[in-house]
């Protein structure tokens, strides 16, 4: 988890780009060192999404950081920033460098509430976006929408049966109603189907003896 995270990005090529999107998707609070940064990088320092020193790296760059990305190509730098973040016990992962990666990129999905994310341990990055594009074609048409409807649903028949002895009746009618309804009914769930639903969860219940 990055949320609320201090980032220091160390170099602005193409590949601290692709470091910073996926920084910021995660809400992590982005600071770039380098002494030039693609247009995109420099878009989003001058929109106030990152925060960019330009110049280049230097060890008080550490200061009140949480985790390092550099992107660099000099290799003597990268070991230096390397051995320095350690120094400091900072998770550090230097691109293409895999002795010095304290932590990987994973290649991420996402729809919605549905969250995905494939890493390869750093030995091919390529084929975790290959492999993540393959489960991306895999999903059914609407699968955000279905995830998120059905999470309505279950807060719906968690308040239609609130009480603690209910849970396991709970997660039975949840359990079958979700393995059994297409894809296709569960995103096109609006809120009064999901009322009726959670009636019917309740009124199924208490016909059992469960409730």
């Amino acid at each position: 988890m990055t949320e609320g995270r201090r980032a220091l990005v160390v170099g602005g090529g193409d590949v601290s780009t692709r470091r910073v999107r996926a920084l910021l998707e995660g809400r992590a609070v982005v600071i770039l060192v380098s002494p030039d940064a693609t247009p995109e990088l420099a878009e989003r320092a001058a929109a106030g999404q990152i925060a960019w020193r330009r110049g280049r790296w230097r060890e008080s760059d550490l200061e009140g950081i949480d985790l390092v990305l550099a992107a660099v190509d000099q290799r003597d730098v990268s070991v230096a920033i390397c051995e320095a973040s350690r120094a400091r016990r900072i998770p550090v992962h230097v691109a293409d460098d895999p002795p010095l990666c304290d932590f990987y990129f994973a290649a991420t999905l996402r729809d919605g509430p549905i969250q995905v994310a494939i890493s390869t341990g750093g030995a091919g990055p390529a084929l975790a976006g290959r492999l993540r594009d393959r489960i991306r074609s895999a999903l059914p048409p609407g699968a955000g929408r279905a995830v998120e409807r059905f999470g309505r649903l279950r807060a719906a028949v968690r308040e239609a049966m609130p009480r603690d002895d209910q849970s396991k009746a709970r997660m039975r009618w949840l359990t079958a109603y979700g393995r059994g309804a297409e894809w296709s009914d569960l995103e096109a769930l609006d809120d009064d189907r999901i009322a009726a639903l959670a009636r019917e969860a309740a009124r199924a219940s208490a016909e059992q003896g469960l409730a």
